[in-house]
């Protein structure tokens, strides 16, 4: 298992915080990202409907969580 530094892991929390921040909340951050994940989804998913898509990519990955 791999670590990071300590300082790589404090840039990356800052970096990951700074999302956060522009986003305006985390509600906010974790609604893009879910987006942007099921937009790369939709086009591998061409039988299935947009709100599938999204919730397939809502179980599947932690959105907003990286």
């Amino acid at each position: 298992m791999s670590y990071l530094a300590p300082s790589a892991a404090a840039a990356t929390i800052e970096s990951y915080l700074r999302k956060v921040r522009a986003a305006g909340s985390f509600q906010n951050y974790e609604r893009a990202h879910l987006n942007a994940l099921a937009a790369t989804f939709l086009p591998k998913l061409p039988r299935l409907p947009p709100e599938l898509v999204r919730r397939i990519v809502e179980y599947a990955f932690h959105v907003g969580d990286y």
